[in-house]
């Protein structure tokens, strides 16, 4: 051993393997959270306005929450994550969490809806 790497002249106790592999979880935790708030501001988000006949069906398919309002007529809303189905009248409106697919049809006659997800 060199005179001048001596057990007195290192820099820090010798620490485990374990240390070392919690140290890493820390770490990969907080990038891994980085990267999760990164992510979540490029998720695709926006609005949309629809008219619905009767009879006709529109399908939203995403990741995050969905708010739908009725704006004229009346809907029918079914999402198949959450096994919730509802009416949704004009002036009226119903949020849906979590990823998953939200259906509408319009009821009896034509309606008009506004769409909005993050």
């Amino acid at each position: 051993m060199a005179t001048d790497m001596t057990p007195r002249t290192w820099p820090a106790e010798s620490r485990g393997m374990a240390d070392d592999a919690l140290e890493a979880a820390r770490f990969t935790g907080r990038v891994a959270g980085v990267f999760r708030r990164l992510l979540a501001g490029l998720a695709p988000h926006g609005r949309l306005r629809a008219n619905l006949l009767p009879g006709q069906v529109l399908s939203l398919d995403g990741p995050g929450r969905a708010l739908v309002e009725c704006v004229e007529g009346a809907v029918w809303a079914t999402c198949p994550s959450d096994g919730r189905d509802l009416r949704i009248r004009a002036g009226e409106s119903a949020s849906f969490w979590g990823p998953g697919q939200v259906v509408l049809a319009a009821v009896n006659r034509p309606a008009r809806v506004v769409l909005r997800w993050r």
